[in-house]
Formats: C-alpha cells, sequence, structure tokens
C-alpha cells in the first residue's frame, strides 16, 4: 500500500477518534501521539496562541523532554514555530542552526516540521513533528501534517465550544441555586452571609467581602466576609475615593497582581493575608449604587470576560435579595408602629379610645 493511501487512513482513524474527544487535553494528546505514530518521527509537539496574554504557549508534546516543553511558553524560544503562524510549513532540516549541537543531540532532535492550525476564521497555533536524525521531510509527510493540523483545528474549536457550554450550563445552575439562597430569608444579615459565602464559592476565590455605602457615600461599610481573617477585615475604613474604583466609576474594577497594582487600599495588608488578585463589582439597586461586592484569589489571576459577567449576575441577584430583605424590614417595622399606635388608642377591651374634645 502507498504512503498516500497509509496516511489517508490514518487521517480517517484520526477523525473519528478526534470527534469522540470532550475535552481539549485529549485533544491535543490524540493530535502529537498520532502525528508521532503515523510519520515513525521522534516526537511532536503543540502549542496554542493566547491572544489575552500575546503569548505561545506549548500545551501539548510527546516523546519530548520536559525542559524543551517548559521553554516552549516563550516565543522568543521558539522563532520556528513563530514563522509557522504566519501561515506556512515551515521546515529546518538541520536544528543546528537554533540549538546547539550539544542541547540537539541532549533534546534527540535534528530536524523539524511546523505547520499552522488555523481555521478560516482565525490561526490557532502550530503544530511540529521532531526527527532525531536530519530528515528530509517529503511532500507526504507535509500534507498530512498539514491535514492533521486542520483535523485538529476543527476538534479544538468544538471542544472549547463544548466545554464553554458545559461552563454556561453549570454557571446556570450555581445561579440558579444562589437566587435559592438569598431568598430563602429575609433578615438581612442572614442574606448578607448568603451573598458572601455563595460568591467566594461559586468564584472558586480566597475569600469575598460585602459593603454597603454609608449615608454620606464616602465609606463602605463592612456588612459581611466569608474566607478572610478577623485580621484584615480590622485593617481599616474603606473609602469611596480610594482604592478600586468599582464604586465610583459603576463598573468592574480589576487588579490581577496586587503586587503590581496600586490600586488596593491596603496593598500591605492583603499581601500578609496571602491576597494576590481581586474583582469587584458595584451592587445596583434602582438604579443606583448601595454598595460593592469583591472577591479575593490566592495568585495572580487575569479574569475573562465569563468571569466578570458571572461576577456580575451574582452581584444583581444580591442587590435585589438586599433590597428585598430591606423593604420587608420597613414594612414590618410600619406594621409594628400601627399596631403599637391601635394598641395605645384602644382599651383593655379593644374598643378604641375616644380622646376628650376641649371646650
Amino acid at each position: 500500500m502507498d504512503k498516500a493511501a497509509v496516511y489517508c487512513r490514518a487521517l480517517n482513524r484520526i477523525a473519528v477518534a478526534l470527534g469522540s474527544a470532550r475535552n481539549l487535553s485529549s485533544v491535543l494528546d490524540l493530535i502529537t501521539k498520532s502525528a508521532v505514530d503515523v510519520l515513525n518521527l521522534r516526537a511532536c509537539s503543540l502549542g496554542l496562541w493566547d491572544k489575552k496574554t500575546n503569548r505561545f504557549e506549548m500545551v501539548a508534546a510527546h516523546g519530548l523532554d520536559e525542559e524543551y516543553v517548559k521553554k516552549g511558553g516563550d516565543p522568543r524560544n521558539i522563532p520556528i514555530d513563530q514563522e509557522a503562524l504566519k501561515g506556512e510549513p515551515v521546515i529546518v532540516t538541520d536544528l543546528s542552526k537554533w540549538l546547539s549541537p550539544e542541547e540537539a543531540r541532549r533534546r534527540g532532535i535534528a530536524s523539524m516540521l511546523c505547520v499552522p492550525i488555523q481555521t478560516r476564521e482565525d490561526k490557532l497555533g502550530v503544530v511540529c513533528v521532531h526527527s532525531a536524525e536530519k530528515h528530509e521531510f517529503s511532500g507526504f509527510e507535509v500534507e498530512f501534517l498539514k491535514s492533521l493540523g486542520n483535523l485538529g483545528a476543527v476538534a479544538i474549536e468544538n471542544t472549547r465550544l463544548y466545554e464553554r457550554l458545559q461552563k454556561r450550563l453549570a454557571e446556570t445552575a450555581t445561579l440558579v441555586e444562589i437566587s435559592k439562597i438569598l431568598t430563602s430569608s429575609l433578615r438581612l444579615q442572614e442574606v448578607f452571609n448568603a451573598i458572601a459565602k455563595t460568591a467566594m464559592e461559586a468564584m472558586k476565590m480566597k475569600g469575598c467581602i460585602v459593603r454597603l455605602l454609608d449615608e454620606k457615600h464616602e465609606k463602605l461599610e463592612l456588612v459581611a466576609s466569608y474566607g478572610l481573617s478577623e485580621d484584615y477585615l480590622r485593617k481599616g475604613p474603606v473609602h469611596v475615593d480610594k482604592g478600586m474604583d468599582d464604586v465610583r466609576t459603576g463598573r468592574p474594577t480589576i487588579v490581577s497582581d496586587v503586587l503590581k497594582d496600586s490600586r488596593l487600599e491596603y496593598p500591605e495588608e492583603a499581601a500578609k493575608e496571602g491576597i494576590r488578585c481581586a474583582l469587584a463589582i458595584p451592587l445596583v439597586a434602582k438604579e443606583k449604587i448601595i454598595g460593592s461586592i469583591r472577591v479575593f484569589g490566592p495568585s495572580p489571576h487575569e479574569f475573562d470576560e465569563e468571569e466578570i459577567k458571572f461576577l456580575e449576575a451574582i452581584a444583581s441577584h444580591a442587590a435585589i435579595a438586599i433590597e428585598n430583605a430591606r423593604l420587608y424590614r420597613v414594612a414590618l417595622k410600619n406594621w409594628q408602629d400601627l399596631v403599637q399606635e391601635i394598641w395605645e388608642k384602644s382599651d383593655v377591651w379593644g374598643r378604641t379610645k375616644v380622646e376628650p374634645q376641649p371646650g
């Protein structure tokens, strides 16, 4: 059987396997292992481009040492892959142009072929195969790897869509549960405590603080917290015109790394508490900002749009719960005052007392 037929059958088997994969890591591992097995080469690596960080991240490899994989995270270390990202295959018969002979021998690779992983709209990354000896890659090998890259692009996009859908479904279920929890009580403090606990757990963060504006709109008063120490909570007053500006602007405030961002009002206390990132969302009731819900994480973190929208949804539920509890408290107070007034104007038999008229 000629190579073209062998490669076609292999691509068909790979396509079927990719179609049944349900998580990204399985897809990536299948692509790299298939390339090595079918082409009978030393190794295969796969990297994806992260638009948020503008970095190239090696996310899967088969047959390469761990150190090489780790160094693949820096674009400056993989100029060959960078060329492939432009959309055309890149062949390097002699890797000594990029690596010293000693390093090439230690890694066990001599030649390299890289092709882009791309859809019609976007370039996702590159897949590269490596040979142990100097190798002249044939047209069949180039076309096979290009076809594998195309199959991989479709599988990666489908898997990402599936994972996003699963995440959305999980978030929706979480919001339904949060809504049940927040509406299970009309006692304000119980509502505040439930908001802090559910927000921290839903966002998978270290802790959460709920604050409300004071009467002068100058400070944010602590009404509930979860996961944070008493020492940190006693750090001092939180001012509206200092620190994170979610209440001032009405928009989310993101601190990806406390050590590199000066927007926290008490950065030293935050570092001591083990806080490295924060996300703050204003609480809005009847189109007025009434406070803030803030979650804190133990490591630097780039909050993405989905995470921000998720906490905004929690904040929306929280604001409604707070307003309902407040209205209930007002209604209860009015009812108690009315009962007291009626009681004061009635005699022991329940008859209304008649006030004497002058003259």
